[in-house]
């Protein structure tokens, strides 16, 4: 969640597609140490795609289990 959390600060900061290394530098400025090969996973997973899309997705599904 803190790798998501990162990405969408620096989305909103105007960074529109952050690095594994934009992520470590917000991640270690608040003390938490990055586990590279998860970060390189969401940065892969990320890649090409519309956030916003992402987490409308996610929220319909969050919807449909009854989780929101």
């Amino acid at each position: 969640m803190r790798y998501i959390a990162a990405y969408l600060l620096l989305q909103v900061g105007g960074n529109a597609s952050p690095s594994a290394g934009d992520i470590k530098k917000v991640l270690s400025a608040v003390g938490i140490e990055v586990d590279d090969e998860r970060l390189d996973k969401l940065i892969s997973e990320l890649s090409g795609k519309n956030i916003n899309d992402v987490r409308y997705i996610r929220c319909v599904l969050f919807c449909e289990r009854g989780l929101i």
